[in-house]
């Protein structure tokens, strides 16, 4: 179904896939799995095709895809993360780090996002700013890493501040 909405109705493509990331969580948690990725509790199955779709939806429209799917990421990696220790806390789910081309739907939902992201703060510097300014706060490797644009930009922000002094 998604991939029809693509060529015409790019939003609406986005949305879909919010809202099918978050109804296959609320059926995983009601079923007593935190990690909706899991391989044999989840309720997020992979597919083949999941890449190249949440890509396109990603890269064609960045902020719905953002304020659509970044919610969900952050739901699982709080449900997730594993709080051993000085954060930040790795998640199971992008805990692993799969330069190029990963495995599975969790990994193409990462890079998706991390696609968005570095669209938005390219040619959406104020939107971007907007929403990366409460992410930093969060005690999560996978948000803190520096694959993720969200850590890229709040280096850059220190090092101009730093220069400027």
């Amino acid at each position: 179904m998604v991939y029809r909405l693509l060529p015409t109705h790019l939003d609406w493509a986005c949305e879909t896939i919010g809202h099918y990331l978050n109804r296959r969580l609320t059926l995983s948690l009601e079923a007593g799995e935190l990690n909706p990725f899991h391989g044999s509790a989840g309720t997020i199955p992979d597919s083949q095709l999941v890449n190249e779709i949440f890509l396109a939806s990603a890269r064609s429209s960045p902020h719905v895809f953002v304020t659509q799917v970044l919610p969900f990421m952050l739901r699982v990696m709080n449900f997730t993360a594993q709080r051993e220790g000085e954060p930040p806390w790795i998640d199971p789910v992008w805990g692993y780090r799969s330069y190029g081309t990963g495995y599975g739907i969790a990994h193409a939902l990462l890079s998706a996002m991390e696609a968005a992201l570095s669209e938005l703060a390219l040619h959406d510097p104020e939107s971007f700013a907007i929403i990366a300014a409460p992410l930093q706060d969060q005690n999560f490797e996978t948000i803190q890493s520096y694959r993720f644009p969200i850590a890229c930009y709040f280096d850059c922000i220190t090092l101009s501040f730093i220069y400027v002094q």
